[in-house]
């Protein structure tokens, strides 16, 4: 059953889009009926003061089932192995671990749950949840929407409106050349800011990471290079019999031998990045604490680190005309014929000669109504309410059964930035660069809080400890772009310059008061997320929690406050935070760290299982 309350929990989770759209009929089903139950808060402005992410469903137990005493099979989890991932907030249930004690409940996860009563056979006490779990949705990795066709929409010279996408540390720039007139990487006192001197020419920087880090890249970048080489998707040609001069019929879906032509391997995956372009300027600072300063800052780095290899449609086209006519020279073609009727015909006069068929038809999948029940009273199932909806359109594709004739195609060559072909001459002309905007922290004299920093971002941590109210699986920290010393001249032996530590931009500081409970409680689990992996924050304070909106996914002219309500939070600020491997070893200061997360963000943290 479904509780008519059911919150808002989807946006910015791994959700398929079955959920989405049990998502939308439950919030058409009942706006008027949230509006009714609270009529003063819908007309008041301020934050929401309504919890949305929550648990309400339940699993029905076998009342003379065994106990629930750990897991039992395989089940669906984090990518970083926690055990408690859901797809959805429906993927969420209260269940009881003792089947006739309704008073010691437990939380738990559709697959998990599956995977218990398919272990145990209690198979017949709960069909509707089973048929549910059996329908959830894989972990994903969500990805950044930047890619080349975001980039082609782009100025030559205008900065993507902020960089969300991860750039391994094997591809981190080794050299940062920082364009900075305004001499902001001379950090002192704030007054000295009117004495400094104009800069006119680039400071020069080198990537500084820790020794493991080093280690971590050498081995990475041999594994890299020892790796096979990685096959790439050919392409497959079925031809018609009816083009066939002469030819007899066909049984019905039976076609001639398909022809499979092979492209080259992809291009080696790339090992390093040598340089990167930072652009300074004094006046786009954006915050300032006791030890640092942060500016909003252009970096300009390859194109190739969002841009994947492609094959140009005309050069393969070529390519595999070229093989064919060499391996039939007696056919003869039309050159002045498109390229697709002359490789048509290639493939007619040699499935003539081989007189070779196969066998293609299409799958139709048509997806069955699904009904729901929707409760409003969970012990009165009169008061249930029941919808039935289909899935949009028809699934269907091409099959092809029988032999296939392979040609391996010679030649031709991945396109990538700064090698495109003539046949590309938008790609061919446009930089092999592009500029991003992320943040650049510096740091005062004698100061090592963003040394240690820098450090603990090496270290890593996006992870997520089972949280009773259900936030989303988002990231807990900026993505990590380098951290940069400078390559001092003689002119500044006798002068502080500040080392560069670039993250992820990811808005401003969060208003606590202007937080409605469930972007509260998203804020708490950060924190808690630190916790599970033995991690100390040592600095919670709402300046060091940071919200921007949209999801990371959307087309960037949806990541703003005017064109989404979606909000995304991350920590920040790292230079006094610790990390112990034994996540028990800071028991006393982590219960400390999180009550001052409730207090500050006036929410509880229940128990988790």
């Amino acid at each position: 059953m479904f509780d008519s309350n059911l919150e808002k929990g989807f946006k910015g989770m791994f959700a398929s889009n079955r959920a989405k759209r049990i998502e939308r009929l439950m919030d058409e089903v009942f706006l008027d009926e949230r509006k009714a139950e609270s009529p003063s808060a819908a007309s008041q402005p301020g934050p929401d003061t309504v919890r949305h992410r929550a648990i309400r469903r339940a699993w029905p137990r076998d009342p003379k089932g065994p106990v629930i005493e750990g897991p039992y099979g395989t089940f669906k989890t984090a990518g970083n192995g926690l055990p408690l991932w859901g797809a959805t907030v429906l993927d969420f249930f209260h269940t009881r671990r003792i089947a006739d004690c309704p008073y010691l409940e437990l939380t738990s996860t559709s697959s998990k749950l599956l995977a218990f009563v398919k272990a145990v056979g209690e198979l017949n006490h709960a069909p509707d949840e089973i048929a549910w779990a059996e329908q959830e949705a894989d972990p994903v990795e969500i990805m950044p929407d930047l890619d080349e066709g975001v980039l082609k929409s782009m100025p030559d010279n205008a900065a993507f409106h902020q960089f969300h996408n991860r750039i391994p540390f094997h591809l981190l720039p080794e050299k940062l050349v920082v364009h900075d007139p305004d001499n902001t990487v001379q950090v002192g006192t704030r007054d000295d800011d009117k004495k400094k001197k104009k800069l006119a020419l680039p400071r020069f920087y080198k990537l500084c990471l820790s020794a493991a880090t080093r280690k971590a890249i050498a081995a990475k970048r041999e594994e890299i290079k020892n790796a096979p080489k990685k096959h790439s998707p050919g392409l497959m040609f079925i031809t018609d019999p009816s083009l066939l001069p002469g030819s007899e019929p066909l049984e019905d879906g039976k076609v001639l031998e398909a022809t499979f032509a092979q492209l080259p391997p992809y291009p080696d995956e790339p090992t390093f990045t040598r340089v990167a372009h930072l652009y300074l300027s004094a006046d786009q600072r954006l915050g300032q604490g006791n030890h640092s300063y942060v500016y909003r800052a252009e970096l300009e780095i390859p194109r190739s680190l969002v841009v994947e290899p492609t094959m140009c449609d005309e050069c393969s086209s070529l390519a595999i005309l070229k093989q064919l006519k060499a391996e039939m020279p007696h056919v003869k073609t039309n050159p002045e014929e498109p390229l697709g009727y002359q490789i048509e015909d290639l493939l007619l006069a040699a499935a003539k000669e081989h007189k070779r068929t196969g066998r293609i038809w299409t799958e139709h999948k048509v997806e069955p109504m699904e009904d729901f029940a929707f409760s409003n009273d969970r012990d009165d199932p009169s008061k249930d309410k029941h919808f039935s909806f289909s899935k949009p359109g028809t699934y269907s594709r091409d099959c092809y059964e029988g032999t296939r004739r392979k040609i391996n195609v010679q030649g031709v060559q991945w396109s990538t930035p700064g090698n495109y072909c003539e046949h590309q001459p938008k790609r061919r002309a446009a930089p092999t660069t592009f500029k991003v905007e992320v943040a650049a922290k510096l740091s005062i004299q004698h100061d090592d809080h963003l040394k240690r920093e820098a450090s603990n971002y090496q270290n890593g941590y996006n992870v997520l400890r089972h949280f009773t109210i259900q936030p989303p699986y988002r990231p807990v920290v900026p993505q990590f772009y380098g951290y940069y010393v400078p390559e001092k001249t003689d002119e500044d032996k006798d002068t502080y310059i500040s080392p560069i530590l670039l993250v992820e931009d990811c808005g401003k500081a969060v208003d606590v008061d202007e937080l409605g409970m469930d972007d509260r409680q998203e804020c708490a689990a950060l924190f808690f997320r630190m916790h599970a992996e033995g991690w100390l924050h040592n600095s919670v304070a709402p300046r060091n929690v940071v919200m921007d909106y949209g999801n990371i996914h959307d087309w960037p002219v949806l990541q703003s406050s005017l064109t989404s309500d979606v909000k995304r939070f991350r920590i920040i600020d790292f230079g006094r935070s610790v990390h112990e491997e034994d996540v028990n070893a800071f028991r006393n200061e982590q219960a400390s760290e999180s009550m001052t997360v409730q207090r500050l963000f006036q929410v509880a943290n229940g128990p988790y299982l």
